[in-house]
């Protein structure tokens, strides 16, 4: 994956993704759900409803903030080594200029496009960073917590339940 992944190069990661989540809610949903009263699996779906949605929410925040924060931290490293008198970015800015000449700008304003097309590649380039950092994050995190699945105990059905279906 790179800045020109487009959607048909992320379609595989999203099925992926799928089934990977069918894996992941169906049994907890089942262990769950699974000793709890016939009588009280309304309030306990609801419960369990909400407490996904509110673990949702906090997973989400703290990976928009987590991307937020890398973000800013690759773009004051990449600027670190942007200087004035850096050979990389008077290359840069030379390049992006006479593109900017050639397609009819006038005679001041391909210097500021060119900084302004730096920038703008230096800030891609420090999210695509944070999307890694991220995803390395996240894959640590499995691994960590993939091993608790196996303390996991079978859920036993509750004496109300088998007597309510009988």
């Amino acid at each position: 994956m790179d800045l020109d992944s487009g959607t048909w190069d992320i379609l595989g990661h999203q099925i992926n993704q799928g089934i990977g989540q069918t894996f992941i809610f169906l049994p907890l949903t089942i262990l769950i759900m699974g000793p709890i009263a016939k009588e009280e699996t309304p309030y306990a779906t609801s419960l369990y409803a909400v407490m996904r949605n509110i673990g949702s929410s906090m997973g989400v925040s703290f990976v928009t903030t987590f991307l937020a924060r890398r973000s800013q931290f690759h773009q004051s490293r990449l600027v670190a080594n942007l200087s004035p008198s850096s050979m990389q970015l008077l290359q840069a800015q030379n390049q992006a200029g006479a593109m900017f000449a050639q397609h009819g700008s006038s005679a001041a304003t391909p210097t500021h496009q060119a900084l302004g097309y730096v920038y703008v590649s230096m800030q891609q380039q420090a999210t695509l960073l944070s999307y890694i950092d991220v995803f390395h994050v996240m894959a640590w995190l499995f691994l960590l917590t993939a091993p608790l699945v196996l303390l996991m105990r079978r859920p036993k059905p509750n004496a109300n339940s088998t007597t309510a279906v009988h």
